[in-house]
């Protein structure tokens, strides 16, 4: 309980002053995102520790991911160990790597977004210098 409550409120500790009030819709709805990616990530990398076939993501880059997020891997791994019954269920490793992909689509999209606008940035940028440089 006192690591859900703390992942939690990191969570909300980390949320720029600027976003959605924690009450909000979105707020929630980006707090139920990110925990059913976190569950999709520790799933698949539960089965691939346990010697299952890769998949869409890699053991290193998904505990990177989740040590990146705050998660204690060691700790989560040894939970699931524990209480994964549902892991092993049939469908359940589809499931979760339908919530990898996505998520790996909106990252490459989000990453095209932002190297979009930094290029016009930077456009903007030079075209400003040179106009500086003629006067």
């Amino acid at each position: 309980r006192r690591e859900a409550f703390h992942l939690a409120s990191s969570w909300v500790d980390s949320m720029s002053p600027s976003s959605p009030r924690w009450d909000s819709a979105e707020a929630v709805a980006s707090l139920m995102a990110d925990l059913a990616l976190r569950r999709a990530q520790l799933g698949e990398l539960w089965r691939l520790r346990r010697g299952d076939a890769a998949g869409p993501a890699s053991a290193e880059g998904l505990e990177g991911q989740l040590s990146g997020a705050g998660i204690d891997v060691s700790r989560a791994l040894a939970a699931l160990d524990e209480l994964m019954p549902r892991a092993a269920a049939s469908g359940a490793r589809e499931a979760d790597w339908r919530v990898l992909e996505a998520h790996a689509r909106a990252e490459q999209a989000a990453s095209r977004r932002m190297g979009g606008a930094a290029a016009f940035a930077a456009a903007l940028a030079l075209g400003g210098m040179a106009a500086y440089a003629s006067q």
